[in-house]
């Protein structure tokens, strides 16, 4: 994945997501687990 937007960056950047796309199977959400400690401040006002 490529960003490109002068606006925000002084120059364009590449990161790769090693993850493979699996025909046929789903696509599921990544979170980290280490943040379920922290949700307080998650909360809807």
């Amino acid at each position: 994945m490529t960003f490109d937007d002068p606006e925000m960056y002084t120059k364009p950047f590449t990161i790769k997501v090693p993850h493979d796309l699996v025909p046929d199977n789903d696509i599921f959400e990544m979170f980290c687990n280490e943040n379920e400690k922290d949700r307080g401040h998650l909360k809807q006002k």
